[in-house]
């Protein structure tokens, strides 16, 4: 049974929707980000945002790939696939859920990572269901009912703002509240889908559970590199500064992100006749599709930190001033990651997944030793630096890579005055574009479904206040 998914072709307005909806969401999340900044001071946002990226921590580093595993599994298995999703998620979210219950009480034993543990097991009551849901909107995603994820992203965030709304009106907004309405908004993101998808539990095949979970642990550590390479900085100046610096580098992180909204767009554009073409077609339309990134990261980025000493105060009040210095330590970062986006799906697709995996293990190792060397000495600005070391090294070596494998030259990779028309030309399009999603942390995984994914994200997990996920 081969399902919706053999729908090869999807209009390139499916793309458009999909940005839309993660536009919206993220506007979301932005406005309730800001009403929770004024209701919380530094201190108390870092509390929450801290308890928060633990969580996230954990999803991402426990839920062992096997929604990836799922997009290799599943030619014929629709229906199998989508029932061991629901089946599993919650069985791989609870072991992870307890061993990083276990390693957080290690931490706060030897004095390593102080959090509320009250807020902590809150948080932590999530990872089950955002697995889950991670798993489900996958295999939906694989099925062509990608308006159904995108709905549920809609009615979550939607649900998420009202509630942080009325709860700040009535002065009820603390951390431990945050964190709850995150830890809800998991919930509610799976209930939604399973409403929407009514899984087939009878279909449930323990065998292809079993492949799953082995090809899953194989593909494992790239995902776990390229998480760490995203999110360990706000982990380890949670271990060596205080609540208020988490706090002021969580904002200065969740502000930056809006950056990659453009590139983002465009990626959803090129992205099919990337992983549809041959290698030298698909390292044309990298080249070309990357210059345009450039372009878009340079203005994107350059005109965030222009605006951002207005901007940051004016949105989140005074007592955040401080974050625009972190933004723009992280802003060669910024610009480094969101303009080598493109160049990553190529090498996902045509290269090994040792080497994949290697570029993003090289960062986090990177970014780790400068964050114990300049954290102590400059906190959070020095934690920016550490992260746009990670990402610098990330990007330059994906685009050494890709030039000697191609045999592009580098400076194809830079963009004149001709891309600007190329890409006004593309978005007007009306040809159908053949739609895949390829996560990029993992090697040599294909989908029809009409979307793609960011940063290894094929679907939507709980955001925290601020949008991060």
């Amino acid at each position: 049974m081969t399902g919706r998914h053999t729908r090869p072709h999807a209009p390139l307005g499916q793309a458009a929707r999909n940005a839309a909806s993660r536009i919206l969401v993220v506007g979301l999340n932005a406005a309730a980000g800001i009403v929770t900044a004024r209701a919380l001071n530094p201190d108390g946002r870092g509390i929450s945002a801290l308890a928060i990226a633990v969580a996230g921590a954990t999803v991402s580093l426990g839920f062992l790939s096997v929604e990836q595993a799922h997009v290799q599994l599943w030619k014929g298995r629709r229906d199998a696939v989508i029932a061991n999703s629901v089946l599993l998620g919650p069985a791989v979210g609870a072991v992870a859920a307890i061993v990083g219950t276990a390693v957080v009480w290690l931490g706060a034993h030897f004095g390593v990572l102080d959090v509320h543990p009250g807020i902590l097991l809150l948080a932590l009551a999530a990872v089950p269901a955002s697995v889950t849901g991670l798993y489900l909107s996958t295999a939906l995603v694989l099925d062509a009912r990608v308006s159904l994820v995108n709905r549920a992203m809609v009615w979550v965030g939607v649900l998420q703002c009202v509630v942080t709304f009325g709860m700040a009106l009535t002065g009820s907004l603390t951390p431990g509240s945050v964190v709850a309405i995150w830890s809800g908004s998991a919930f509610a993101m799976l209930l939604v889908l399973l409403a929407g998808a009514r899984p087939a539990l009878r279909r449930r095949d323990p065998t292809l559970a079993r492949q799953a979970l082995a090809l899953g642990v194989r593909l494992h550590p790239g995902s776990v590199a390229l998480y760490l390479t995203y999110r360990l900085d706000v982990l380890v100046l949670g271990a060596l500064a205080t609540p208020t610096a988490v706090g002021l580098y969580a904002l200065a992180v969740t502000v930056g992100e809006l950056t990659r909204i453009p590139t983002e767009a465009v990626r959803g554009v090129f992205l099919p006749r990337q992983a549809e073409g041959d290698r030298a077609a698909s390292a044309d339309v990298t080249a070309v599709a990357t210059r345009v990134s450039v372009a878009l990261a340079a203005v994107c980025v350059g005109g965030l930190c222009l605006v951002a000493p207005v901007l940051i105060p004016l949105a989140y009040g005074h007592d955040f001033a401080d974050s625009v210095h972190a933004l723009y330590a992280l802003g060669p970062g910024l610009f480094m990651v969101q303009a080598g986006r493109q160049i990553g799906a190529y090498l996902i697709k045509h290269d090994r997944p040792f080497v994949v995996s290697a570029l993003p293990t090289v960062a986090v190792l990177a970014n780790a030793g400068a964050n114990l060397l300049l954290i102590p000495r400059w906190g959070l600005i020095g934690c920016g630096l550490s992260a746009s070391l990670g990402f610098t090294l990330m990007t330059v070596g994906q685009a050494v890579r890709f030039c000697r494998t191609t045999g592009v030259r580098w400076h194809r990779l830079l963009p004149g005055p001709g891309d600007v028309v190329l890409v006004r030309r593309r978005l007007a399009s009306r040809r159908p574009a053949t739609a895949v999603a390829v996560p990029e942390h993992s090697p040599r995984q294909r989908s029809t479904a009409g979307t793609t994914a960011t940063d290894g994200d094929l679907v939507a997990t709980p955001a925290d206040p601020d949008g991060r996920r």
